[in-house]
């Protein structure tokens, strides 16, 4: 049995590290990064305020009032293991190997649950909240709606910032559901555009996320106009990642939220939830980044043990820099 090198170990650990970061999570470059120690963060937001037209000379300096209020980011502990037989013929291989299989199934397993903290938590899910509001009254505070440090509340997702499934079909009821299509693109930068959010600020992204089936309807719809199904096509071929504005990123469809409707107690499957955001808006902490051993274990006959483990978390600042974006498309039986 060949002996277990603290060098494997480390080339190990750094190639897990860099491929679930650069090939095994879609996403983690298209969401801003924050520092964070612990299990919780909170990220301040100030909601706007305007200015006043001076229209006397010495008058009272205007209080703006401004509304703070926390969104809490909470962070999850993440893991994964394998083992490699001593007796397998290609010994090392498969963890020293950047390419071997043990290598790339544990960089994608946490790059793939990094995508999965990312969709749940900072695009999908309800956020959860710390309110404070500051109105001051002469000398005295006034805070009616002051909430105590610590004191969290949920928020569920606006429905204005939902599309509707049928948006561009025809006909009634589940006849006029529809797959990704130019009016849902549209609509959905419409909204983001409105939001405030600032959309050509340095390194700022529109990001839509997509799956497969999303991308079929994007070159069929595009095919009576050749100047849009070449770009939908080069798309397709991974040659570009922008449409109407959009940096598109194909995820696997299973990492989508399910759509779907419930009547007389019978829920039926509809497609998927895609998602347009702005970068700036969706954001990721690991206080705890990817973290990778190899040991042997006694129990299992010395075999040797590769072991992975992370916590990580997301949010949102603001609802309106996400836009929930139903689509029909045949969703696989549990």
């Amino acid at each position: 049995m060949p002996e277990l090198s603290p060098v494997y170990a480390t080339q190990y650990a750094q190639n897990v590290y860099m491929m679930a970061q650069q090939q095994g999570s879609l996403l983690y470059n298209h969401v801003s990064r924050i520092d964070m120690k612990g299990e919780k963060r909170t990220l301040e937001r100030a909601a706007p305020t305007q200015a006043q037209q001076i229209t006397t000379m010495y008058g009272d300096t205007p209080i703006a009032h401004t509304r703070f209020s926390r969104r809490v980011l909470t962070a999850t502990g993440w893991h994964w293991g394998d083992m490699l037989d001593w007796q397998e013929e290609q010994g090392m291989a498969p963890i020293i190997d950047p390419t071997g299989s043990i290598t790339q199934s544990g960089a994608y397993a946490m790059g793939r649950a990094l995508d999965s903290i990312i969709i749940n938590k900072g695009l999908y899910g309800s956020a959860v909240e710390e309110t404070r509001v500051n109105h001051a009254s002469g000398s005295t505070w006034n805070s009616p709606d002051l909430v105590a440090a610590g004191s969290e509340s949920t928020v569920a997702f606006p429905d204005a910032q939902k599309l509707n499934i049928n948006l561009g079909g025809s006909g009634s009821g589940t006849a006029a559901y529809t797959g990704l299509n130019l009016e849902k693109l549209l609509s959905a930068r419409s909204l983001l555009g409105k939001s405030k959010i600032p959309m050509k600020a340095p390194g700022q992204e529109v990001v839509m996320v997509i799956g497969q089936s999303q991308l079929d309807d994007l070159l069929r719809i595009t095919q009576v106009q050749s100047s849009d199904y070449n770009t939908v096509r080069a798309l397709v071929a991974g040659e570009v990642d922008t449409f109407l504005g959009f940096k598109f990123v194909i995820v696997d469809e299973d990492l989508l939220p399910i759509y779907s409707t419930t009547a007389s107690s019978t829920t039926t499957n509809h497609g998927r939830i895609c998602f347009a955001y702005l970068k700036s808006n969706v954001v990721l902490a690991q206080p705890q980044p990817i973290q990778t051993t190899i040991s042997t274990r006694a129990d299992k006959c010395n075999n040797w043990q590769v072991y992975s483990k992370m916590k990580a978390g997301a949010t949102r600042y603001e609802d309106v820099g996400v836009v929930h974006i139903p689509c029909k498309c045949t969703v696989p039986a549990a």
